[in-house]
C-alpha cells in the first residue's frame, strides 16, 4: 500500500464538490486552512470562458456542457 499524498482530502472534496453541483473555493479552502483560490483562478477562468462554468459571488456552477466533461477537466488539471 502507498501513502497518500499530503493533500488527498482536499483534492477529493473539490473533485466531489466540482462533480456534485455548485461549489465554493474558498469555503473549500477555509475549510483545509489553504488557499485554493488564486492558484486555481486561471483554471476557473479558462473554464468560464470554455462555458463549462459560470460564477455567482463566490459560487462556481458547473453548466450542462460542465456536468459532461467533469471527470475529464478533473483529470488534467488537479493533479497533484
Amino acid at each position: 500500500m502507498m501513502k497518500p499524498q499530503e493533500h488527498w482530502h482536499l483534492m477529493r472534496t473539490l473533485a466531489s464538490s466540482v462533480e456534485s453541483g455548485p461549489f465554493n473555493l474558498k469555503e473549500i479552502g477555509d475549510n483545509f486552512n489553504v488557499d485554493i483560490e488564486k492558484p486555481l483562478k486561471p483554471v476557473m477562468d479558462q473554464w468560464i470562458k470554455a462555458g463549462l462554468l459560470e460564477k455567482t459571488g463566490d459560487v462556481y456552477s458547473p453548466t450542462v456542457a460542465g456536468q459532461f466533461w467533469y471527470v475529464t477537466m478533473l483529470s488534467s488539471q488537479l493533479k497533484p
